[in-house]
């Protein structure tokens, strides 16, 4: 549905470059990156609001690919809605909603249009509303009313969730998702927010200053990232510098661990926090297929949903030790009666250590 083939903006001390990035039709891709990453400036590229000093942008129509080099940001069929919603305050929910298919419905059409999305996102009973009378949730879903009226190839969201709390987030999250499979749009949704990437995304582009540095499925971005930046922008907390000759992982102070693959040389081996597990009986995993370690807690922290325990660990036969961060639920601890300097096994899976080169 839309392509990007060595595409260049460059914008006084900031560039984007992307070398290639597909997204499938109806596709729900989430552009993952920090501030100053790039993500708006990718949308807006895409939406025709940067001139390209390289590449293409391509949007496949009923009549094949097109090349979207100089056309108006209102003719390449694509809707946007920005993280603050861009509403006009003078003209009314409906009016805002209609302003988008001025020259593409007339009459009884248009009205039926308006009618028929607000339905849909659920905003009938706020047509009659200006746009300062109104919740940030209810805000959001005229801002997508409004994108969505005009029958988008392509619908670009600019972290249309922010200014919601929490809870309000996650619901409109999963509305948002379902709206646009309902009308087959596809989209490039941006955001911060790793929770809503992996929720959200059918695939997740990384950006990181200007350059795409992975495009995965949601489970692959969190257990195979590409390389150290990436790695730490999806929460693996425990990030090692070590040498790797095929499966074996030589990591500082001599402790040696299994991984499912293989490399050669100077690696970052790269563990997920979750994908420790504590426990008292460490027969019950197979020694082809597990690292076990001996642990003794150094640090519990309390978090929201679970508590950060971090370890101390050597191998069984006590040689070399490394220091691991893993997550346990309150009620474990407590069952397991963990304090510091409590001593626990801690078995992580062959694949679970993921070599990054």
């Amino acid at each position: 549905m839309l392509r990007l083939s060595e595409v260049r903006v460059d914008l006084g001390a900031f560039s984007l470059e992307v070398g290639h990035l597909h997204v499938r039709e109806g596709e729900y891709l989430v552009i993952l990156g920090t501030n100053g990453a790039g993500k708006t400036v990718l949308l807006e590229t895409i939406a025709g609001l940067h001139g390209l000093h390289a590449g293409r942008v391509e949007l496949r129509k009923a009549d094949g690919w097109q090349d979207l080099t100089g056309w108006p940001a209102e003719r390449r069929g694509i809707g946007f809605v920005y993280q603050d919603y861009l509403l006009f305050p003078h003209l009314s929910v409906e009016q805002n909603i209609r302003f988008g298919l001025h020259g593409r419905a007339r009459g009884d059409a248009k009205r039926a249009r308006v009618r028929e999305i607000a339905a849909l996102t659920g905003v009938t009973h706020l047509l009659g509303r200006r746009p300062a009378g109104l919740s940030g949730g209810e805000q959001q879903k005229v801002a997508l009313a409004r994108a969505l009226a005009i029958r988008p190839d392509v619908l670009l969201l600019d972290e249309p969730l922010a200014a919601l709390d929490r809870m309000a987030r996650r619901d409109m999250a999963a509305e948002v998702k379902r709206l646009c499979r309902d009308q087959g749009v596809t989209v490039l949704h941006v955001t911060h927010s790793l929770e809503e990437a992996v929720s959200l995304g059918d695939e997740v582009a990384v950006l990181g200053s200007g350059r795409v540095l992975q495009v995965a499925s949601p489970d692959e971005l969190l257990h195979k990232p590409v390389d150290r930046q990436v790695a730490e922008l999806v929460g693996c907390e425990n990030l090692i510098d070590a040498d790797a000759d095929g499966s074996k992982v030589r990591l500082p102070g001599g402790l040696e661990l299994r991984s499912a693959s293989s490399a050669a040389g100077k690696v970052t081996v790269a563990i997920r926090p979750e994908d420790l597990i504590l426990t008292e009986d460490p027969s019950l995993f197979g020694e082809a297929e597990w690292n076990v370690l001996s642990g003794e807690v150094e640090r519990l922290v309390a978090g929201p949903a679970h508590v950060v325990v971090e370890l101390s660990c050597q191998e069984r036969t006590g040689s070399g030790k490394v220091f691991l961060k893993a997550f346990a639920l309150p009620p474990d601890v407590t069952r397991k009666a963990l304090r510091v300097g409590s001593r626990v096994w801690v078995v992580l899976a062959a694949e679970r250590v993921h070599l990054c080169v």
